[in-house]
């Protein structure tokens, strides 16, 4: 997956942590990042690739391969995590591995997004609860504050982890009331330390204010057949995107909470495992419950119907204590649970929620990894116009307003993906005490997911990564007459074309070397990105440079010197 990374697909998830990375390397970041806002952790961590190289597309390449080393570095803590439930080392190892060879998170290699950093900390985070109730000390308590603080830090979704851990402690007071005390306000100290920190940086480095998530209250009051939809698409996708086995650690953790309160009345660290996960499946859930979002006009978004990014580092946590169960041996009533609960998603989804969604429309990979495995079976090649061509032409497709899935019709990726998982489960209640054999099988399952879902990954490189063809244009121009500095015309605006995305695109490949002008009269520099209509808005004599055009943008250059010779060597016409 990480091979097909080759320049960031996503100008905002990925250049503004890219960007906040420069800040912070003190090597200059000169230009103000459009969009919502991110939290920076993943930032801090990638800011020192900057003192490395300064070439942007290398310092990607560097980025996406620190992601795929922090993944792997993540199986540490997981196993951690699985060896909690009876295992050996070997097994603990092998469920975690399982875990990260899923297609929820292999495809995640592929961007340099924050979540699998996210992942690893969020895992170290249940380790260190765990820790904590095996042995309620203050160095333990100390760290699962600062686990839950950087947890925070990292990614603004996951702020449901603060309020989850402080209840969780509050009921801790019972064994230990000096260490649970001072672990409630140590972990609103250091949570609260991050989050203004984030929101500075965000002050600071972003051209508008943060508003990231500003909709999820709103959605409250959204219409409840629109928040039951977004609800089952939701958990329809993590049970199939895990083969239903989020379901069997679902179970393995309440079951562990009844039995801690039925000998101890106390809630155990299944307690916040169980409740970041179902926090962070509400607030996924209501960010989503929106009618403008679900039945968007055009071709809308399938993506929005079945969203799992958000979700999908906590409920590896789930996985693995699921996979624990399956290695350590399932009894009966884990599978009838697991099938009874599975249905109760599948069927109501693949009945009531596919036939009116979207399917026919756009599936961003990393908005729903888990279940690129079936895309090929969507009615339509996802458009291969790029996402900032706001205005382009319309794709050719049907739309319907109500299609039960078949096998042969337009919505048969819903049975599809659903009868995988329920096959899965009939092997299971066959072959449970054959566990080698479920091992096996579970490995070939996440080497076909992965193999499954490249094309998908690969298609959305081609589709909105790369290196913009101005960016080869410009670097010839400054091999063979070192010239870098350009300037970006912030008063043009395209049409097809985006130029908030534009301006972290160019932002990021120039860096330094590019400057924003609101006036034609500030332009200093001979080379400008601008519309096609710039030598008539500009009132200026400038030829383009090539004959290339990146997100809606030529580069031109002014009458002078350099003009002259690009002509001259046929450069600029």
């Amino acid at each position: 997956m990480a091979l097909t990374a080759v320049a960031p697909s996503f100008p905002y998830d990925e250049i503004t942590l890219l960007q906040y990375a420069k800040y912070l390397s003190g090597t200059g970041m000169s230009i103000p990042v459009t969009g919502a806002g991110y939290f920076p952790s993943w930032s801090f961590a990638l800011a020192p690739i900057w003192w490395v190289t300064a070439d942007p597309g290398m310092f990607y390449r560097i980025a996406i391969w620190l992601g795929v080393v922090v993944a792997l570095l993540t199986i540490w803590p997981l196993a951690r995590l699985a060896r909690r439930f009876q295992l050996s080392a070997s097994q603990s190892v092998l469920a975690a591995g399982l875990v990260m060879c899923m297609p929820s998170r292999t495809v995640q290699a592929a961007y340099a997004l924050s979540e699998k950093f996210l992942m690893f900390v969020l895992a170290c985070a249940a380790v260190a609860a765990y820790r904590l109730w095996e042995k309620t000390t203050y160095g333990r308590m100390m760290v699962l504050a600062l686990m839950t603080a950087l947890t925070v830090f990292t990614h603004t979704r996951a702020i449901v982890v603060l309020p989850v851990t402080l209840l969780w402690l509050v009921f801790l007071i019972r064994r230990n009331w000096r260490v649970a005390a001072i672990g409630i306000a140590a972990t609103g100290l250091f949570a609260m330390a991050g989050y203004r920190l984030a929101m500075r940086m965000n002050t600071m480095l972003l051209a508008k204010g943060f508003n990231q998530g500003t909709g999820v209250l709103k959605n409250l009051h959204s219409a409840p057949g629109i928040i039951a939809n977004a609800m089952l698409g939701e958990l329809w996708y993590q049970v199939v995107s895990s083969l239903g086995i989020v379901i069997l650690g679902s179970v393995a953790l309440l079951v562990t909470l009844v039995r801690h309160w039925r000998r101890e009345k106390a809630f155990g660290p299944e307690t916040w495992v169980l409740g970041v996960f179902g926090a962070q499946v509400v607030l996924s859930v209501l960010s989503w419950s929106a009618h403008n979002l679900l039945f968007a006009p055009g071709r809308g978004r399938l993506d929005a119907w079945i969203y799992g990014r958000y979700i999908d580092p906590f409920a590896a946590l789930v996985v693995a204590v699921g996979l624990a169960m399956i290695i350590k041996g399932l009894q009966t009533s884990h599978l009838l649970s697991l099938i009874g609960i599975g249905l109760l998603i599948v069927v109501p989804t693949v009945f009531w929620v596919a036939p009116r969604a979207a399917t026919w429309g756009v599936l961003t990979p990393a908005h729903a990894p888990g279940i690129l495995p079936w895309s090929s079976e969507l009615p339509f090649p996802q458009a291969q116009t790029p996402g900032w061509l706001l205005n382009g032409p319309p794709a050719q497709y049907s739309t319907w307003s109500w299609l039960t899935p078949t096998f042969a019709n337009n919505t048969r990726f819903w049975l599809f993906a659903s009868l995988t998982s329920i096959a899965f489960w009939l092997l299971m209640l066959v072959a449970r005490r054959h566990r080698a054999l479920m091992a096996v099988v579970l490995a070939a399952a996440c080497c076909a997911g992965a193999i499954l879902s490249h094309p998908a990954v690969e298609a959305f490189q081609r589709k909105d990564g790369g290196v913009p063809p101005v960016v080869f244009t410009m670097k010839e121009i400054s091999a063979r007459y070192h010239v870098s500095a350009l300037s970006f015309d912030t008063r043009c605006r395209t049409n097809p074309g985006n130029s908030a995305w534009a301006q972290n695109v160019f932002a990021f490949w120039f860096q330094s070397d590019l400057t924003l002008v609101d006036s034609y009269g500030a332009i200093d520099t001979e080379l400008v990105i601008g519309c096609h209509d710039f030598p008539a808005s500009a009132s200026a004599d400038a030829l383009q440079v090539g004959d290339e055009s990146s997100i809606g943008y030529q580069l031109w250059v002014m009458p002078g010197r350099l003009q002259n010779e690009l002509k001259a060597a046929g450069l600029a016409s």
